[in-house]
């Protein structure tokens, strides 16, 4: 990739405008997780542990269309990859996970796309 598209690239995917629906989204899945962990404490055991987030950052996002053998764009980047924005929680224990996902899907705002 030519220096110039690179920097228009980095320019891009780390403008405001760019990272702004994906910085809303983690928004609002923290602020979620944060209410299942505090509803949980009361039981006197807290299922979630920790919360914490990223967005990806350009030159991660550049290596990964290269490998899929996109087009290294910020269109391209929204279209084919899925985790350009991630939050990870940690449990106490390994029973917790299923628990907290119940939680999750219970939300009539959130859709599960995709389970592992």
């Amino acid at each position: 990739m030519k220096k110039g598209k690179k920097q228009f690239f980095i320019r891009e995917v780390e403008s405001e405008a760019y990272q702004a629906p994906y910085r809303e989204a983690i928004r609002q899945i923290v602020s979620i997780l944060e209410e299942c962990r505090e509803s949980t404490v009361h039981q006197g055991h807290r299922h979630i542990e920790a919360v914490t987030w990223r967005i990806k950052s350009p030159q991660s996002i550049m290596d990964k269309l290269k490998r899929k053998g996109r087009e290294v764009t910020p269109e391209s980047a929204r279209r084919y990859l899925n985790d350009l924005a991630g939050v990870r929680v940690t449990y106490c224990y390994y029973e917790d996970v299923y628990q907290v996902a119940n939680m999750l899907l219970s939300r009539p705002e959130l859709i599960l796309i995709k389970q592992k």
